[in-house]
Order: structure tokens, then sequence, then C-alpha cells
């Protein structure tokens, strides 16, 4: 009996809808989603862009519906095209409440990256901006941290979008995260109070 009650909230937990597309000049193309979480747009062309391949991966390949983890993994553009080219990644039925991070590496390629929540939880909701603004591409790396997300009751979706607007070829990586505030406070304070366990102990040696 309490095996198959287990069984049947893991199911329930796992069941979210995902959603990749890239387009440029009024032409769009959609990803196919290759296993459970990771969905992909193979080498292809729209309105002069160029790309080898653009991929993102979510729960349950990467984190989880309760540790919500959106990643544009490989975006790689080997020829800029006219118009911007607007990749947009989304999935459904997180469940985390708390402050969302999006990270965004270095690139050659010009343009923003945003995120969006959307508490109807549906795919591609960008009602609601996570941050204030956009984050502008550029060649170092950047993290910036947004307000709030979700509800500890409903279900909410995610999406991650990026606007290439230009630059040189290049590729680059979009991660969108809810970390569990709580929890790493907690794993925080365990590590300090261990490396002063250790300190304390190496000061009675001397």
């Amino acid at each position: 009996m309490t095996m198959a009650a287990t069984f049947a909230v893991t199911m329930v937990a796992t069941a979210n809808s995902i959603s990749l597309t890239a387009t440029s000049g009024g032409s769009t193309l959609t990803g196919t989603v290759f296993t459970p979480g990771e969905d992909i747009i193979s080498a292809g062309s729209l309105n002069g862009w160029n790309f080898t391949v653009i991929s993102g991966s979510t729960a349950p390949a990467a984190g989880s519906l309760s540790s919500p983890y959106l990643d544009l993994n490989t975006v790689l553009v080997t020829g800029v095209g006219a118009g911007n080219l607007v990749v947009t990644f989304s999935g459904t039925d997180y469940t985390l409440a708390g402050g969302p991070a999006l990270s965004v590496s270095g690139s050659t390629l010009i343009g923003t990256a945003q995120a969006y929540g959307g508490s109807s939880d549906t795919l591609a909701d960008e009602s609601h901006a996570l941050f204030a603004s956009p984050v502008t591409l550029s060649s170092s790396a950047q993290i910036v941290y947004g307000p709030g997300v979700g509800s500890s009751s409903n279900p909410y979706s995610l999406t991650e979008v990026l606007t290439i607007t230009g630059g040189a070829p290049g590729s680059l990586d979009e991660i969108l995260t809810v970390p569990d505030g709580g929890m790493t406070l907690t794993m925080l304070g365990t590590a300090l109070a261990g490396l002063a366990a250790v300190s304390s102990k190496i000061g009675r040696k001397h």
C-alpha cells in the first residue's frame, strides 16, 4: 500500500511539459524531445542565421520540479543573419517558491537574456518577468538574482528567452535556477560550523 502511494506521487511530480523554439524573420523551428527533459533543435538556418545545435535541459534530465533548473546549455551560432534570432525554452509544473537566479556565460554574440514565471503554468508564458531588466550579453560571465517566484500551493511555469541581435559567431549558455534559500543557508551554516571546529582542534594541538 505504501509503495503504491509513493510510486503515484513520483509519476505526478515528473509529468511536466517542455518546449524549445528558435524564431527569426517570421519563421520558427521547434525542438524535438529526445529524452524526458531534453529538447534539441539540430543544425539549421533561419533568416540567414546558421547554427550547429540548440538544446535545452530541465527536469527530470536536470534538476527536478521541486528544485527548478532550466539550461539553454548549447546555443552554437555559426553564422549571423538579418534581424533577431529569438530562442525560447520553457517548462511547466515547478513547485519550489524562491528567489530565481539567472547566469549567462560569456559570448561574442550580442543581445539579451531574460526569464519569466507563469502562474498559469502554461508553456512560454511571458506575462511576468523575473528580473528588472534583461541581461545584456557580454564577453564575461554574469549572474543576476530576482525577488521571488512561485507559490507553495500552485505549480508554475518557467521560460528562458535569448534575443540575439548580432555579433560574431559563437556559443552561449543561459541557466535559470530557483535555489531553496533556506536549505542553502543551512548547508552554509553547517559548513562554517565544521570549519570552526577543525580550526579549534588545530589551535589546541599547537
